[in-house]
């Protein structure tokens, strides 16, 4: 886990919170310090000994890009929020496309230095303009907290795509969403139902891959793959950018599942005990994906239960992301 600290730092309140990590046998993969000075740097690495140390801005690139001074760390840190200028649906999907220059120029600033970014979505974590502009959590509202589409389809793709183009761009570490709240990927009722939102079932599915790629896919534009092997075979996750039906060519072996509106809406209604719904063994060498659709491939089983070889028409990278 990342811990994060920022306001007003000092030593005899990090001695009571590290203690009070120690005592419930918690220590911190990593610690951000907002701001990141060499003292407040220094107290954070006594406090968490165990732990990196990082520093950068709790805020976008563009505050990170005019920091005076950075002072020498494990890491540095900044967010993203794609609904800083508009928020329809073309622009926070259009964005993610800049995350490789974003890192670009950051190693070009500071050579050397290793980037983590996060955490993010499609709110605004803060805003170093001042308040956040107000929102019920049911509108689109640009520079907000709090953006429905978190809790959709469109947040899960979102998420995918952000993985994607962070893992491009050679971030170490990437931190997304929350597990609850105004950027939850869950959410609590007041008579103690938890809802799970689509982004939800993305991360589940993520958090059982290793060894994570980036890929581009050949095909249509708005589509992007990010890969990772589980039980000795690969796979690949799959999302649609847009809000059109794309047609991508993947492969004749491949086999999974997606999760559509059409999936979403039965596992919503309780017709379905989950919002993937299969694909036929082996596809058709092309994979049908609806507006801002997210799917997971396989390698097709044979009879031998092996998974057949794959013939996914893609670029890998080398990029790896640690989630």
């Amino acid at each position: 886990m990342r811990l994060d600290l920022t306001g007003e730092i000092t030593v005899t309140g990090l001695r009571l919170l590290a203690d009070q990590f120690h005592m419930h046998g918690i220590e911190p993969e990593s610690v951000a310090v907002f701001p990141g000075t060499s003292s407040t740097l220094a107290m954070a690495q006594t406090a968490f000994p165990g732990s990196l140390i990082g520093s950068g801005t709790p805020h976008f690139f563009a505050q990170f890009n005019r920091l005076e001074a950075v002072y020498p760390s494990d890491f540095l840190s900044f967010t993203v929020c794609p609904i800083v200028h508009s928020a329809d649906d073309r622009t926070p999907m259009a964005g993610l496309q800049s995350l490789p220059s974003m890192l670009a120029t950051a190693r070009a600033r500071h050579p050397g230095c290793r980037f983590r970014v996060g955490p993010s979505n499609l709110g605004a974590r803060d805003s170093p303009l001042g308040t956040l502009a107000a929102s019920d959590g049911m509108r689109r509202v640009a520079l907000a907290g709090r953006d429905p589409r978190t809790r959709g389809l469109y947040g899960a793709a979102w998420l995918l795509g952000h993985l994607a183009w962070a893992a491009q761009a050679g971030a170490e570490a990437v931190t997304v969403m929350s597990l609850r709240g105004d950027a939850g990927v869950l959410t609590e009722t007041q008579d103690g139902q938890v809802l799970l939102h689509p982004p939800y079932f993305v991360l589940a599915k993520l958090a059982r891959l290793k060894c994570q790629k980036w890929t581009s896919v050949s095909g249509p534009p708005g589509v992007v793959a990010l890969p990772g092997e589980r039980v000795g075979h690969q796979e690949w996750l799959v999302a649609n950018l847009t809000s059109q039906s794309v047609d991508s060519p993947l492969g004749e072996s491949l086999s999974g599942c997606v999760m559509d509106a059409a999936a979403w809406q039965a596992y919503a209604r309780g017709d379905a005990t989950s919002p993937w719904r299969s694909l036929p063994l082996g596809g058709a060498g092309v994979l049908e994906l609806d507006a801002f659709a997210v799917s997971l491939l396989q390698p097709a089983v044979g009879a031998n239960g092996r998974g057949k070889a794959s013939k996914c028409q893609s670029n890998c990278e080398t990029a790896i992301l640690r989630l």
